[in-house]
């Protein structure tokens, strides 16, 4: 079963994700699309290990790299579309990939649960056994009894304000894990994104900016109106803008104008077109965001701003937990019977997470990976004891985790 906080593929880091998936080049030649033969599953590696400063766990990154071309096969086959490719990435969207995820996992016979939070883990003698969850439009308790519970609940967003996550990814998952009795690590390895939108409010944390920033000669200036990164060496721009330290390099610059005073009214910097002519600008943009719009937010108003000659306030925002639950390269935690993957455990990344090798395959593969482990390992016999909410008396607070 699988247990969803909100409705069904609407909810959760997914829908949200710009949404790319990544290969080695020479696989995605060999599947059609017009991939760098020269770009093999050792570069991928080392691009990885590299840009996230070794702090990778370098069997999940093995594991992520040889799994991405049979998962990308797979939702090939199962109707997931492609909207254009480059030569390491094939890009589709976020509902896109998890409507074909569900509609898949619909035909093989998984039932789904909606609108149900999941409070806290069951352990009975010293495993898994179950979970507490709450029917959060009925405000009943549903007790759930399992052999195993696999945690893919994305990162901690909420503990930030912006973030460019949903408001739901509230890190309750790493929270029950924890209680459980898991280990924890690299929380404090937390990918911020520069150029997400600061300004008005109904554009704040949109990563609009961000990705016209990829395509574009963009300029970024500080209140009193120096291109700041002139301050720094060519070579560490160029390099720090171009690979997978961008996000790093530019929130850090950006972060320095803001605390010496230089920031816009709205604790960022400006975003402007710089060189790039307007029209440049408005066909590129177009073609990212029809219509103006980008995840249903209506960005109407942008090419009137930059028309004029203006720029809009961006700053360095939320995006990503490279740290979490403790996991091996079967994605079992310390505790037996819970397993853990995606966002919200220590993944393949380490110290920063890499764009340019793409998000999304750990979403598909890693969970996917888990789940086979998890129905594969024998099972212990069942106790049918009923687990039972134990509260301490005098209205005082319930013990967390469960156990019986």
């Amino acid at each position: 079963m699988l247990v969803s906080k909100g409705p069904l593929a609407r909810c959760g880091a997914t829908p949200m994700a710009g949404a790319d998936f990544t290969l080695d080049g020479l696989s995605l030649s060999r599947m059609g699309f017009p991939g760098e033969p020269k770009d093999t599953k050792g570069k991928f590696f080392n691009d990885i290990v590299t840009q996230g400063f070794y702090l990778n766990n370098q069997k999940l990154v093995e594991q992520y790299i040889g799994s991405a071309p049979a998962r990308l096969k797979e939702l090939l086959e199962w109707g997931m579309k492609v909207d254009s490719s480059e030569e390491r990435a094939i890009f589709t969207s976020g509902l896109g990939l998890v409507d074909t995820v569900c509609r898949r996992a619909k035909t093989c016979g998984v039932d789904f649960l909606e609108d149900v939070m999941v409070l806290d883990l069951v352990i009975q003698g010293g495993r898994v056994v179950g979970a507490l969850g709450l029917d959060i439009p009925t405000g009943e308790f549903i007790r759930f009894r399992s052999r195993a519970v696999i945690i893919a609940t994305g990162g901690w967003h909420k503990a930030f304000w912006p973030n460019t996550g949903m408001r739901d990814l509230s890190g309750e998952g790493i929270a029950m894990a924890h209680r459980a009795g898991a280990e924890i690590g690299n929380m404090e390895f937390i990918t911020f994104c520069c150029n997400i939108l600061l300004w008005p409010p109904i554009w704040r944390g949109s990563l609009a900016t961000y990705i016209l920033s990829l395509r574009i000669d963009a300029e970024l200036t500080n209140s009193a109106g120096e291109v700041f990164l002139k301050k720094y060496d060519p070579f560490v721009v160029k390099w720090g803008t171009y690979m997978e330290w961008n996000k790093g390099f530019v929130s850090f610059a950006s972060t320095r104008e803001i605390r010496d005073g230089k920031g816009s009214p709205h604790g960022g910097v400006y975003f402007g077109l710089g060189s790039t002519p307007y029209e440049t600008f408005e066909k590129i943009a177009l073609g990212r965001f029809p219509g103006w719009k980008y995840k249903a937010l209506d960005l109407s108003e942008m090419p009137k701003i930059f028309k004029e000659g203006k720029a809009v306030e961006v700053g360095p925002v939320v995006e990503y937990f490279d740290g979490g639950i403790v996991v091996n390269e079967k994605f079992e935690t310390a505790v037996e019977g819970l397993y853990a993957a995606g966002e919200c455990t220590l993944g393949p990344f380490g110290a920063n997470r890499v764009e340019r090798t793409r998000k999304r395959p750990p979403c598909p593969s890693f969970p996917c990976r888990s789940s086979v482990i998890c129905r594969e390992k024998p099972k212990k016999p069942w106790d049918e004891r009923m687990a039972r909410n134990r509260r301490k008396s005098g209205g005082r607070s319930r013990r967390w985790p469960i156990r019986i």
